[in-house]
């Protein structure tokens, strides 16, 4: 999971953010500025553009497009931040994914645990990425909640997504009761629209089969099929097609123990209702 890639991932956003303060110290000593001045003409103090050129700090987007004005950079800063950090902090399997997913006409993901990333509200995702462990820096859990919310919208206009979803996962309170009938409200939102085909599986059925983590399956536009599957370490893309089969088998035997549309709405709502 996530979470326990972080100390990975903090060494690789430092770097990043070290890299693009030494860029910003190559074009202010090319600008002919000192730090004070510099900081003079954006806001910040002498020793904040030498935090910043040290990758001690971390600018906000507003501070970059203020020192690409003042440095005549033609917005050269903003776009290696994007370059560095577009999908900010996402593990590699998901930046993986984060292009599949949006070339892909069908989308299947099973949930065993959480809501799904394409139909997570902000207050859910922000308890999802932050559970009660060490915080993550405000900023940098913003981003990552803002990669999630962004993912349905830029899906193809013609892509069809199917979720089946355990009813488990309905009654797991994530961060507040509040905050999961919020987000039980979107999910029904979402299915009665048919923006996305959510079915949930009922606690009682009785077949459905043992799976260790959750998955999704994706079909691009030239016809290939992709899968990630979770584990206790991260996700794993697979590309294999007789795996892929066994995913897609183990999918419908999921959608068959499940509720249709309807009566999966209807109990998405009588949670929603216990929790409010």
């Amino acid at each position: 999971m996530l979470f326990s890639m972080q100390s990975d991932k903090s060494e690789h956003r430092r770097k990043q953010i070290r890299r693009w303060g030494g860029e910003l110290r190559r074009l202010r000593e090319l600008a002919g500025f000192t730090q004070a001045e510099l900081g003079d003409s954006v806001g910040y103090s002498g020793p904040q553009i030498s935090a910043l050129e040290r990758g001690t700090r971390r600018p906000s987007r507003k501070a970059i497009e203020k020192l690409d004005g003042s440095l005549s950079t033609g917005g050269a800063l903003a776009r290696l931040w994007v370059e560095l950090h577009e999908p900010p902090d996402v593990p590699e399997p998901w930046r993986d994914f984060l292009i599949v997913e949006r070339e892909s006409v069908e989308i299947r993901e099973y949930a065993g645990m959480i809501i799904p990333g394409l139909a997570q509200t902000s207050d859910y995702a922000r308890g999802v990425l932050h559970p009660g462990r060490e915080p993550l820096e405000d900023e940098e859990t913003e981003e990552l909640v803002r990669v999630r919310l962004e993912r349905l919208g830029r899906l193809r206009s013609d892509v069809r997504v199917w979720m089946v979803i355990e009813e488990a996962v309905l009654r797991r309170v994530v961060r507040s009761p509040r905050v999961q009938a919020e987000a039980l409200a979107h999910l029904a939102d979402l299915a009665e629209t048919r923006r996305v085909r959510v079915a949930i599986i009922p606690s009682e059925a009785p077949l459905r089969p043992a799976l260790a983590g959750s998955f999704r399956v994706a079909r691009v536009s030239d016809g290939r099929m992709l899968a990630f599957a979770e584990y206790v370490g991260g996700e794993t893309l697979i590309t294999q097609s007789n795996k892929v089969g066994e995913l897609l088998g183990y999918f419908g035997d999921l959608q068959a123990d499940s509720l249709s549309t309807e009566e999966s709405v209807k109990l998405i709502r009588k949670v929603e209702g216990e929790l409010r």
